[in-house]
């Protein structure tokens, strides 16, 4: 499986495979974080409790692909969806009409995407996000002209994840009703809940039980056709929001984010962890580094680490010399081979046409900013090998992750055999991936731009001051918000934090803003207070707070009080 991983992180990183694989063991040492169950070693955990249970993927995924989605759309202060595009989107019936003939065209990627995710679901433990990672990157590298569309509003690349989405839940099924042994964590829950109704899982559900498990198989169909249906309904308000002002869909969109990030540990490191995650993913947005690779890692690494434990274990060194391992590595192996070989094609033909047609790239579809290959190009405009010892952001990043890399390794001795097994092994392969891009950097560099899975930050016309001014708000009121939940807590920041945003930088009417401010109020005290009882964190400036606004009661307490 972490050999498959491997493989699967060549695809999603076609263009930079080197940047990739190095974001990839990045994932690896993020999952090794914490308490290992099977040794009672600390690892990497600095003397911080939080970090014990490891780091929680909800505020990485958010921290990594949201926040730098935002800070791309303040910075750029332009809408998600352009202003010549709203007749379309008033037009609602018939671009429904011309989406579901989008998917009937593309009935075999529907299919194709949906047995990716079907496979996917079959694998316990793994989740949908791996199935919606690899059928993108697919359709991607397979449909005709996916490379140069994808991430610009081909609708394939919606069709693509989708699908696999889809059949994800199908394919979890077969696990957890046949084998007992859960998929996700909400077939864990499924499963809790036909123990509980008396039914056991296993090889009856195909026989005494059969009417029941045909009964779930088709009550999922018919729920997909119903949801379906709801979305069809909402489509043409939904997709208004795309045409919102930047500065005042971001702060309502981030308090939402901030609160979904916080239910992971209900602790102020998660927002810390969201806020870590969310500068390092607007760098690899900005600067060419494949983000989805660090994902695919941390959601394998648990699985990876518990049956290379298991395999070395029972067979020790010598499990890399069995028939099987083998062709799984070299099919591993050629697999990256070949993902480079095809984007080195594409990058050739592409080349080619552009010089035949005069151009020089398409404006619509910048790429992102400071991209150059991983992969010699014959570019006559190369630096010269003085420019190429310069220090470059990229380059200080990849010292960041030597020293990380190489203070891990530190750590390992002090570790026993077991706990250190795999974060050795990870940390010697970074090292190893980090003398291949100096290599590569030095001695065979490229010119050209890179086609990562990434759109990479909005182009303006905007000066550089500009940019920087914006960037700077963008990561001060988001940096701001997090010390004031810290300092006042969460009762009180923010719907502060959105009422003032909506206020000074959304230039909207004072009572639009407390309009926001007041459902927020309401969000906080009526529904996680009320119907689910959140226990909120405890602000460093509780002492001066009622026990109503720092955490310590919730409404109904305060009410009976």
């Amino acid at each position: 499986l972490g050999l498959v991983a491997i493989a699967v992180v060549g695809v999603v990183s076609s263009g930079a495979l080197v940047r990739g694989l190095l974001a990839g063991v990045f994932g690896l040492l993020i999952a090794s974080v914490g308490f290992d169950d099977a040794t009672g070693v600390h690892r990497l955990t600095f003397g911080v409790d939080y970090l014990w249970d490891g780091i929680h993927i909800v505020p990485v995924v958010i921290g990594l692909f949201a926040l730098p989605e935002f800070f791309d759309l303040i910075v750029s202060d332009v809408p998600i969806a352009r202003r010549t595009e709203m007749g379309q989107a008033a037009n609602a019936s018939s671009q429904r009409i011309e989406g579901m003939r989008a998917v009937i065209r593309n009935w075999l990627l529907v299919f194709r995407s949906a047995g990716m995710g079907l496979f996917v679901g079959l694998l316990p433990g793994i989740g949908g996000s791996l199935a919606q990672w690899l059928s993108y990157a697919s359709a991607r590298q397979t449909v005709r002209g996916g490379t140069q569309t994808f991430g610009t509003g081909d609708i394939r690349g919606v069709i693509a994840p989708e699908s696999a989405n889809n059949a994800v839940d199908g394919g979890q099924l077969v696990p957890t009703l046949f084998f007992g042994v859960p998929g996700s964590v909400g077939m864990a829950l499924f499963l809790g809940l036909l123990v509980i109704l008396g039914l056991q899982p296993g090889p009856q559900m195909l026989n005494e039980d059969l009417p029941l498990t045909l009964t779930i198989a088709f009550s999922l169909v018919l729920a997909n056709v119903f949801a379906t249906g709801i979305a069809l309904w909402f489509t043409p308000l939904l997709t208004r929001i795309a045409f919102v002002r930047p500065n005042v869909l971001v702060p309502l969109v981030l308090a939402v984010m901030t609160i979904a990030a916080f239910q992971a540990n209900r602790a102020i490191y998660d927002l810390l962890i969201m806020l870590a995650f969310g500068g390092l993913g607007y760098f690899m947005k900005t600067y060419g580094w494949p983000r989805p690779p660090i994902i695919i890692a941390i959601i394998l690494g648990s699985i990876v680490e518990r049956y290379y434990g298991i395999a070395t274990g029972q067979y020790g060194w010598g499990i890399f010399t069995r028939i099987p391992v083998i062709i799984i590595v070299l099919i591993a192996v050629g697999t990256g081979f070949y993902t480079v070989w095809i984007q080195r094609s594409v990058t050739r033909n592409r080349a080619r046409q552009e010089a035949e047609m005069g151009s020089v790239g398409t404006p619509e579809t910048p790429p992102p900013a400071g991209a150059e290959s991983d992969t010699p190009d014959a570019s006559p405009s190369r630096p010269s090998f003085v420019e190429r010892l310069r220090p470059t952001a990229s380059g200080v990043f990849i010292a960041l992750l030597t020293v990380a890399f190489a203070y891990t390794l530190w750590q390992t001795y002090d570790w026993s055999d077991e706990a250190a097994r795999l974060p050795r092994v990870v940390v010697i392969a970074g090292l190893v991936l980090v003398g291949v891009y100096a290599v590569l950097h030095l001695l065979f560099p490229s010119s050209g731009r890179r086609q990562i899975m990434d759109i990479g930050r909005t182009v303006t016309g905007d000066t550089r001051e500009v940019m920087l001014r914006r960037t700077a708000k963008a990561l001060g009121t988001t940096g701001a918000l997090v010390a004031a939940i810290w300092l006042i807590g969460f009762q009180i920041a923010l719907p502060a934090y959105v009422f003032l945003y909506l206020l000074i930088f959304g230039h909207v009417r004072w009572w639009i803003a407390l309009f926001w401010m007041v459902a927020f109020l309401v969000l906080i005290y009526g529904f996680f207070d009320l119907v689910i009882y959140i226990p909120w964190i405890d602000p460093v400036l509780g002492d001066l707070l009622p026990d109503i606004l720092k955490g310590k009661e919730n409404v109904q307490e305060f009410l009976n009080r």
